[in-house]
C-alpha cells in the first residue's frame, strides 16, 4: 500500500463523517421542529385530533432517535480518538433533547388516554369534522388561486354539508 492510498482512504474517511454529519444535523432538526410543535400547543384545551397527531409525531420522533443512533455510531466509528468527545457530547446535547421533548408530548396525552372527559366529538362526527375542516381549507386555497388556475375537487359528498 503506498502514502497515496492511505491518503485516499483517510480523505474518504473525513468525507463520509462529513455526511454523516450532516444526516445527523437533520436529524436533530426534526427533534427541534417538534419541540416547536409542542411549545405551541394549548395543554388544556386539546382535541382528539391534537392527541392523534402528537401521537403520531411521537412515533416519527422514536424513528428519527433510531436513525440518529445508527449514523452517530458510524461516526464514533470513524473518527479518531482525539474527536470522539466532541461526538458524544452531540449525542448527550440530542438524547437530552429527545427525551425531553418526548416526555412532555407523553405528558400531553397521558390525561386524555386517561379520561375520555375531553372528546368534544364522537368518533365519527370527529372524523367529519375534519373532513369539513379539510374542505373548507382547499375551498379557500381555491379561491385565492389566479383566475383560470383550477385545483381538483375534493369529492366527499354529503360531509361537506356538516356544520363545522
Amino acid at each position: 500500500m503506498s502514502s497515496d492510498d492511505g491518503k485516499s482512504s483517510v480523505e474518504l474517511s473525513k468525507k463520509t463523517v462529513g455526511e454523516l454529519k450532516r444526516l445527523r444535523g437533520t436529524l436533530k432538526s426534526r427533534i427541534t421542529l417538534l419541540q416547536k410543535f409542542v411549545v405551541k400547543i394549548d395543554s388544556d384545551s386539546l382535541t382528539p385530533l391534537q392527541i392523534t397527531e402528537l401521537e403520531i409525531r411521537l412515533q416519527s420522533a422514536k424513528d428519527t432517535f433510531n436513525e440518529f443512533n445508527n449514523i452517530q455510531n458510524k461516526i464514533e466509528l470513524l473518527v479518531e480518538e482525539s474527536e470522539l468527545d466532541e461526538h458524544l457530547e452531540y449525542r448527550d446535547i440530542f438524547e437530552s433533547l429527545y427525551y425531553s421533548v418526548s416526555a412532555v408530548v407523553q405528558q400531553l396525552i397521558k390525561p386524555v388516554k386517561d379520561s375520555e372527559s375531553l372528546d368534544t366529538y364522537s368518533g365519527h362526527e370527529a372524523i367529519q369534522a375534519v373532513f369539513v375542516d379539510v374542505i373548507n381549507n382547499s375551498t379557500l386555497q381555491r379561491e385565492s388561486r389566479a383566475p383560470g388556475c383550477r385545483a381538483p375537487r375534493p369529492r366527499w359528498g354529503r360531509l361537506a354539508k356538516v356544520p363545522p
